[in-house]
């Protein structure tokens, strides 16, 4: 639904890479330079109310907030940091989807193989069905991390699905609507 759109373009707001200082993405590969060419076209704000939201926004239109630092985050980007997630979750299975359209393929591997053997910067010249990444498919073992996330205040918990994953620098989760 459109919610999910709403939540995914604010956690890209909160943890991508192009929007993060490079002192913070703590042991990412960031050296993807694939995307550097192609600016985001999405509106940008730096303050939005819930008014202004459901009345600019909801069910019309994305939106990137680019100066929202919630209680929270700075705990939340440590907990994602890549040493963390490797000690803390590294032994959980995650689903993998093929980054073609509509991820025909699927494969379960642990989060630590996917992320020290499958998940590095992409390459422009490797096919989408070659492509992993995790997006969704949350295990509920993730519960401990996913309950950490600051909700944004033009949602609730009750009434957005958290979609949370990880991909290799330059790669992206391909067009989609959720449902």
């Amino acid at each position: 639904n459109k919610m999910r759109f709403l939540l995914f373009s604010l956690i890209w707001v909160l943890v991508s890479g192009d929007l993060i200082p490079e002192r913070l993405i703590s042991g990412w590969d960031t050296s993807s330079k694939y995307h550097a060419d192609v600016p985001c076209t999405i509106r940008r704000v730096s303050q939005l109310s819930v008014e202004e939201f459901q009345e600019k926004f909801y069910e019309k239109e994305p939106v990137v907030v680019s100066n929202y630092h919630p209680e929270g985050i700075v705990e939340w980007r440590r907990l994602c940091e890549k040493q963390q997630l490797l000690q803390s979750f590294g032994s959980i299975p995650v689903t993998l989807s093929s980054a073609n359209s509509y991820s025909y393929e699927k494969k379960d591997v642990l989060l630590s193989t996917y992320i020290a053997e499958m998940m590095h910067p992409q390459d422009i010249n490797v096919s989408a069905d070659k492509t992993w990444y995790h997006f969704g498919n949350n295990s509920p073992l993730l519960e401990p991390l996913l309950s950490q996330y600051p909700i944004p205040p033009w949602t609730t918990r009750t009434n957005a699905s958290l979609s949370w994953g990880l991909a290799g620098d330059g790669s992206g989760v391909p067009f989609h609507v959720g449902s």
